[in-house]
């Protein structure tokens, strides 16, 4: 699956799911999950199941590196902390980056 690079182009490329935070239920494993402000989506996560994801944080809000953080409350990891601020929503990818459709 080819995808733009940039977390504010790859949402364009995702069916929306939701943009509320509450129960993680409709979410499956492989959603993106999307974090930033009201204007732009910033940083984009890999749901890996009951709200936890993967993600690349750099050095300002995280790791400098590959982490896997939660959206629920009881992880009170700084790093969790800013990106749950920060969530907007999660989509499933539908459509590849050449203009292709997925089944």
């Amino acid at each position: 699956i080819h995808i733009p690079r940039d977390s504010y182009q790859i949402k364009s490329f995702c069916k929306h799911l939701f943009n509320f935070k509450g129960s993680y239920s409709a979410l499956q494993r492989g959603d993106l999950l999307f974090f930033g402000t009201r204007q732009r989506c910033t940083h984009v996560g890999l749901h890996l199941g009951d709200g936890r994801y993967r993600h690349s944080s750099g050095q300002d809000y995280g790791r400098n590196g590959i982490g896997i953080d939660s959206l629920h409350s009881s992880d009170q990891h700084p790093v969790a902390c800013h990106y749950r601020a920060e969530f907007r929503g999660a989509g499933r990818v539908v459509r590849c980056h050449d203009g292709s459709h997925l089944s």
